[in-house]
């Protein structure tokens, strides 16, 4: 049996504007670390949108509806 793997080595988010923000992943086990409310729930639930999961979109902000992150963010990419 072969062992089967999935590796991320970077996330990416694109502005409405263009502007690209991305995370790259090292090897083995990463931690993303912040204060709170500063997007690190909204970046796993894009990996995990981008992944397959049939949850909650992430580009639909209902903490936040005078700006949807829908009208922020253009794009993502893994």
């Amino acid at each position: 049996m072969s062992n089967h793997f999935l590796k991320v080595d970077e996330l990416q988010r694109t502005l409405a504007d263009g502007v690209i923000e991305e995370i790259n992943f090292e090897n083995g086990v990463n931690l993303i670390v912040g204060r709170p409310n500063t997007g690190k729930t909204k970046w796993l639930q894009t990996l995990d949108f981008l992944l397959g999961d049939s949850g909650e979109h992430p580009y639909f902000d209902d903490e936040n509806p005078e700006e949807p992150i829908s009208e922020k963010y253009t794009g993502a990419r893994a």
